[in-house]
């Protein structure tokens, strides 16, 4: 019997390190020119395929040397295997026009972006940079493209899908008039400023947030529950919106607001963003009745302090209760600055975090530059937060800015089956290959290095998904407007029920003792695709996607 045992632990052994390998890279691409590319985000598209948006600051290398577009906004679909499908330009022969978000819509696609561009694409600059929003086909192809803001500088934030089939846009603004109704400052500080427009594009209320000083949307806002949206707020303000917060003048400070659908605040709190939070956040999503932030921390927090050899920023992942309270705050890093920009889930809830990462020492097993310069960094945790593996990669090029670049992390991180793809940039090395950058278009500038948008592909050395069985599990009706009914031919207990959104982002997990009939309520999902998985004793039985059509 006890050889059995030793036996049965030396397979388990085996099954964990498997189950918990690490990513290798297995491919990698450059697109851009010879000054600074970078990708903004990406999606997976409900054919398999993915949908990314870039910039491309030259005129040379991928760009088109002679389109009429100035600094276009870049449109690229790839297929299952990352080959180009179609590749579509925006903008103007005027100005800059940029992308920030990509959302996917049952007819469609929805680009938050902005645009300085006087004409082209986007209709009715204001003067300066102003909030954009761009609605195409699948095929990438315009329906409307509009511009919002006011005759200053306005910076879009993020834009999201709301329970009414309308969006939701946050930015900031410092000069009143146009679309800006007021602004609190004197036009060297910015406001929060939140958006709801129309299916067709036409705004439906403008709110202003903050006071004289600086203020500015963190992050996503997220749904928390019908018609009630929440969304995170650095500050440095103490009058006006912010008379009651119990902080220091010039304190910055993380404000967190919950609003109605008509974009009055209902419920508020201010966190500390000097002791505990950092305002610099890249994900936000709300599961399970509380608020989880993706984003930076620190090591000497008042409330969580890490232990030695943890110091300065933190990789941090903080949890907020119903009443806008912190209420747990998990950190990684070593002892170097640490952050975390995105994450992702694999086909068993697992998560996966993007970051960049000083420190050679702690969570983090190494640093190309011997802790000068900045490495992408990549950890896996359990659902329950438990570290599983994290990585450093990148160059080794001595640049001032490591391998993320002077304008820090733009892109995004995607999970399906077995693979990891990065879509972000990096800065071209000197001499290529460097340690694991192998491609990119080297400056025609002397002395300065600039960003490729950078996309790799991370094959983990197993595969999820390798006893699937499709046809013994029924959902429908597929599109669903309110009950979706999950039927299984073949009983099973305690099965696992995941869904998530087009972002890869986990928007609903429950256990089911009986799985012979579960009924799903859709009616507070935003419209749009989902995936849905089914686990059972470890394994994914299930893998489809739906469409929720109210």
């Amino acid at each position: 019997m006890k050889i059995i045992q030793i036996i049965a632990f030396a397979i388990l052994l085996v099954l964990k390190n498997i189950a918990f390998s690490q990513p290798i890279i297995s491919s990698q691409r450059c697109f851009g020119t010879s000054y600074g590319d970078y990708f903004t985000d990406a999606i997976a598209t409900n054919d398999n395929g993915f949908l990314a948006t870039l910039f491309y600051e030259g005129t040379d290398g991928d760009a088109t040397p002679d389109d009429p577009i100035l600094h276009p906004a870049i449109i690229v679909k790839f297929d299952s295997v990352l080959n180009i499908e179609w590749q579509k330009e925006f903008g103007g022969t005027t100005g800059y026009n940029n992308t920030i978000k990509i959302l996917q819509l049952p007819n469609g696609y929805l680009i938050g972006a902005f645009s300085s561009a006087t004409d082209g694409d986007f209709e009715g600059n204001h003067g300066e940079r102003d909030f954009a929003l761009l609605k195409t086909d699948f095929n990438g192809n315009k329906i409307w493209a509009k511009c919002y803001g006011g005759p200053g500088d306005d910076y879009i934030k993020s834009v999201m899908i709301t329970d009414d089939n309308s969006y939701l846009m946050t930015g900031s603004a410092n000069i009143a008039g146009g679309d800006i109704p007021f602004i609190y400052g004197d036009g060297f500080s910015t406001d929060a400023v939140v958006m709801k427009i129309d299916s067709n594009g036409e705004i439906l209320w403008t709110k202003v947030f903050g006071g004289s000083s600086y203020d500015g949307p963190v992050g996503d806002p997220v749904l928390v529950k019908p018609g009630v949206y929440q969304m995170h707020i650095y500050s440095a303000s103490d009058d006006h919106d912010l008379a009651d917060a119990d902080t220091s003048a010039g304190e910055l400070k993380r404000w967190v607001v919950n609003i109605d659908a008509d974009g009055n605040i209902i419920k508020q709190n201010f966190i500390s963003s000097v002791t505990d939070l950092s305002t610099a956040d890249g994900s936000t999503v709300y599961d399970n009745n509380q608020t989880m932030i993706v984003g930076v921390g620190f090591a000497d927090s008042e409330s969580y302090p890490q232990p030695e050899p943890h110091e300065g920023f933190e990789g941090a992942v903080a949890i907020f209760d119903n009443s806008l309270n912190l209420t747990e705050l998990h950190q990684w890093g070593g002892s170097h600055d640490d952050r975390f920009f995105r994450f992702t889930n694999d086909n068993y809830g697992n998560f996966i975090f993007i970051g960049s990462s000083k420190s050679l020492d702690g969570d983090v097993p190494g640093n190309y530059n011997d802790g000068l310069n900045n490495d992408f960094w990549m950890l896996k945790t359990d659902p329950d937060l438990n570290k599983l593996w994290s990585i450093n990669f990148g160059g080794a090029s001595a640049n001032p800015y490591g391998d993320i670049g002077p304008g820090g992390f733009v892109g995004n991180l995607i999970c399906k089956n077995n693979h990891i793809y990065l879509f972000a940039s990096c800065v071209i090395p000197n001499l290529l290959p460097d340690q694991d950058i192998e491609c990119g278009h080297y400056s025609t500038i002397p002395g300065f290095n600039f960003t490729d948008a950078w996309l790799v592909d991370f094959t983990l050395p197993y595969n999820e998904i390798n006893d699937i069985s499709q046809d013994s599990i029924k959902i429908f009706p597929n599109p669903v407007s309110e009950i979706l009914n999950v039927k299984t031919a073949k009983f099973n207990k305690n099965v696992i029920l995941n869904i998530y959104n087009v972002n890869s982002e986990k928007v609903y997990s429950n256990l089911f003792e009986d799985s012979s009939n579960i009924i799903l309520n859709t009616s507070d999902f935003p419209v749009g695709f989902y995936l849905i998985n089914i686990i059972n004793d470890n394994k994914l039985i299930y893998s489809s996607t739906f469409i929720v059509q109210h």
